[in-house]
C-alpha cells in the first residue's frame, strides 16, 4: 500500500516528461516560453504585482 503513492508520481512524472518532449517538439520556442511563465504543477491563481528596481510597482490598478 505505500508503494502506490511512490509508482503513482513516479509514472506521473514520466508521463510529464514524455508530454512536454512532444509540445516542445510541436510548438518549438512558443511552449518555451509557456513553460517558462507557467508552473510544472500548481497553476498561479493569482500574480503579485512585481517591484522594479527603485521600488515602483509594475500594476496598472490605480490608473484609469
Amino acid at each position: 500500500m505505500l508503494l502506490l503513492p511512490i509508482v503513482y508520481w513516479i509514472s506521473v512524472l514520466h508521463y510529464i516528461g514524455e508530454e512536454e518532449l512532444f509540445l516542445r517538439e510541436k510548438f518549438g520556442e512558443e511552449w518555451e516560453e509557456y513553460s517558462r511563465k507557467t508552473p510544472r504543477f500548481i497553476p498561479k491563481l493569482f500574480e503579485l504585482p512585481r517591484k522594479h528596481c527603485n521600488g515602483e510597482r509594475d500594476d496598472k490598478r490605480g490608473e484609469r
